[in-house]
């Protein structure tokens, strides 16, 4: 697998600043350093949805967030809601959800 240093700016540049610096340590501390090792740990960090934390935009697009904002945005949900009562009715997150599926048909 050899990719072109402008591929590993774009890979990089669609995590997180947390998942970065988390991957390059690892390449650093824990392997001889050679980029062939990197660009494993690259497409393994790029493959991996545990990492990729988000939030979809009106415009359909994913918006990743770093760990620390995605709790931000909880925390002000929450409170939204403590505060107003109003939410979104389970039926219609599922039909939101099942029409964006069907986008991709």
């Amino acid at each position: 697998m050899t990719i072109s240093k402008l591929q590993i700016v774009q890979q990089l540049q669609k995590l997180p600043a947390e998942r970065v610096k988390a991957l390059v340590l690892s390449w650093l501390l824990e392997s001889d350093g050679n980029l062939g090792e990197f660009e494993s740990l690259l497409h393994e960090a790029t493959e991996d949805p545990v990492w990729t934390m988000g939030e979809i935009s009106e415009a359909l697009v994913f918006e990743p967030l770093t760990e620390a904002e995605m709790i931000a945005k909880s925390q002000e949900a929450l409170k939204a809601y403590q505060e107003n009562g109003r939410a979104i009715p389970t039926d219609q997150v599922k039909q939101w959800a099942n029409s964006l599926v069907n986008l991709n048909a």
